[in-house]
C-alpha cells in the first residue's frame, strides 16, 4: 500500500495484549481491566439472581460505564497524529514520565 506507521497511518489496537508493546513499531492500545469487567459482571448477575427469587418484577436495565487507558506507543505518535488525543471525551491519556 505504501503507507508509513505513523506518518501516514495511526494504528490502535484494543485490550493491550502482551504482544503489542512488542510489535513493530510497537502498537498503542485501548486497556480495559478486564478484572473489573468480570466483577460488576457476576455482581449484576448476583442481583438479577437474588431479584428473580425474592421480586416477581425483574431488575430495571443498568448501565455501568469503565474508563478504558489510552496506553500510547509509536504506532500512533503524537507527533504525527494531527490531534491532541487528551481532549477526547472519556480517554485517559496517562501522562508521560521523563
Amino acid at each position: 500500500m505504501g503507507r508509513r506507521v505513523p506518518q501516514d497511518l495511526a494504528i490502535v489496537g484494543f485490550d493491550n495484549t502482551p504482544e503489542a508493546a512488542f510489535f513493530w513499531p510497537p502498537l498503542t492500545t485501548m486497556y480495559q481491566q478486564l478484572i473489573d469487567v468480570g466483577r460488576i459482571a457476576v455482581k449484576n448477575l448476583h442481583e438479577i439472581i437474588l431479584s428473580r427469587q425474592t421480586q416477581n418484577e425483574p431488575l430495571p436495565p443498568s448501565l455501568t460505564k469503565l474508563k478504558p487507558e489510552l496506553i500510547i506507543r509509536a504506532s500512533s505518535s503524537l507527533q504525527y497524529s494531527g490531534i491532541l488525543l487528551a481532549n477526547l471525551p472519556g480517554l485517559s491519556v496517562p501522562e508521560e514520565k521523563n
